[in-house]
């Protein structure tokens, strides 16, 4: 057999895969090129409560013919895929007007060819609340250029510019790669491919088709087979085989390994979730991570991306919440300084957790996006408490607060009082519970919205310690 079992979250110490991962990657900056097709994903969302009375086929009704979302699809989708990691992603491709003023929008560093009539494929999907309706693909072959022009466009104007070290290929077979693409496989290259024959891409150092395109370009069912021929077509370093949400197959000249992941995960849209994989698959092992570490990371990161709808961009903080959540709610207080959600701040010892504060807790969440709650760290504790004070040590009281899903980020200060985070942070909202006025409340001169949560007569930590003792 050429495939073994391998888990999901190989620890390093202390440290996971993806901790390992999202470590190096915060500490080191790579130029990663993107190469191929680029398309224009466009989302509808119609009404459709009637059949035609022409012919039984539903009616959609919306009130323009504008769509609602509209995202870089193919080749724009793989580089769009890292939005928010510490990358300089360059996407060479061709682009109508259309796709110029999209990846702009959307912040792709695009090295592009306008030849005039060229049209880039567009994907159309419409949708009733959540569910598909239907996909209208609108295209021309090869761009609806002329295939001599395109080939010298390829490689005059955009092969000749591309000068980072590793390189996605991703090829949707619209046109933008031709019979030749030997020139392309210089370097670390990892390829996405659409259409065979395989040996097209000999020289390549990653092989990854999924399980559909290896069977086409195999002729075969049989796992081990296709990693076999794929393997010696392409003479690949590695083959990595993707099985929907479902596995990994990975071949490697001397044996291999099946990659199977743990975590169940509801999926709500997998359009796309190729191009994640390949983006994070390439960043993991542009930073020297093993094959088998890269795998894991890929398919993580695919199951975080599947989660999403239009292909967003998944980011560090989902990664890290996906690996462990505890370690994700804690974070430096400076990364809620520049933020894009609402995000209310509540403070306190949380010494002992109770009734009254997840009360406290799940209503200051209700006023905002998001809430960070701050704790006392143990010496300002025994500073305001007293001797014996905390009981609970400050990790303690941070992962019992992590485990409620209300909470998104905990932070901690050793002072006597939460004024400088206030400061910094500048919350939207501040929420504290207790009998106080607006004015007494340390930071209401700093933040324009502030909220009190009635105080609960005999539920208090305090009160909780006094039971205990007396008991």
């Amino acid at each position: 057999m050429l495939t073994k079992s391998v888990g999901k979250n190989i620890k390093y110490g202390i440290m996971s895969t993806l901790k390992k991962f999202l470590e190096l990657n915060r500490k080191n900056k790579k130029n990663i090129a993107v190469v191929g097709d680029t398309l224009i994903d466009e989302y509808y969302f119609i009404d459709s409560n009637r059949i035609s009375p022409e012919f039984p086929i539903p009616v959609f009704l919306s009130l323009t013919s504008t769509p609602d979302i509209v995202r870089p699809g193919g080749a724009g989708n793989v580089a769009y895929q890292f939005k928010h990691f510490n990358v300089n992603a360059i996407l060479y491709g061709f682009a109508d007007r259309y796709f110029e003023n999209l990846a702009q929008e959307h912040g792709l560093n695009i090295q592009y060819m306008n030849i005039k009539g060229l049209a880039c494929p567009i994907k159309r999907r419409f949708y009733y609340q959540d569910f598909p309706l239907c996909r209208w693909d609108v295209e021309a072959k090869n761009y609806n250029i002329d295939p001599i022009e395109l080939r010298c466009g390829e490689q005059k104007y955009i092969y000749g510019k591309c000068r980072e070290d590793i390189k996605i290929l991703s090829d949707y077979n619209k046109g933008f790669f031709g019979e030749d693409v030997s020139y392309w496989l210089k370097g670390t290259t990892i390829v996405d491919p659409k259409k065979g024959p395989a040996s097209k891409w000999k020289g390549c150092t990653i092989f990854k088709p999924n399980f559909k395109e290896a069977e086409e370009l195999t002729g075969t069912t049989d796992v081990d087979e296709q990693l076999k021929i794929l393997l010696s077509e392409t003479d690949a370093k590695f083959v990595v085989i993707t099985n929907a949400g479902d596995s990994v197959f990975v071949g490697t000249k001397p044996g291999g390994f099946t990659y199977v992941g743990t975590q169940e995960v509801k999926v709500i849209s997998n359009i796309g979730a190729g191009d994640c994989f390949a983006a994070m698959l390439a960043l993991a092992y542009s930073h020297g991570m093993s094959i088998s570490e890269c795998v894991e990371v890929a398919y993580e990161a695919g199951s975080v991306y599947v989660q999403k709808r239009y292909n967003e961009p998944i980011t560090p903080y989902e990664l890290l919440l996906h690996d462990d959540p505890v370690a994700a709610k804690l974070v430096d207080p400076e990364e809620l300084v520049e933020r894009d959600f609402t995000l209310c701040f509540t403070n306190g010892c949380f010494d002992i957790l109770h009734e009254a504060h997840v009360d406290l807790l799940k209503y200051a969440k209700s006023t905002a996006d998001k809430l960070v709650v701050a704790l006392n760290t143990d010496e300002s504790v025994s500073r305001l408490k007293g001797a014996g004070r905390p009981v609970n040590a400050l990790e303690s009281r941070m992962k019992m607060l992590s485990i409620l899903e209300f909470v998104d980020f905990i932070v901690s200060f050793d002072e006597d009082t939460p004024s400088k985070l206030i400061e910094l942070i500048q919350p939207d909202i501040l929420c504290k519970g207790g009998d106080y006025t607006p004015e007494e409340i340390v930071g209401h001169n700093l933040v324009k919205d502030v909220r009190i949560f009635p105080y609960v007569e005999g539920k208090s930590t305090s009160e909780l310690i006094k039971q205990i003792k007396n008991s």
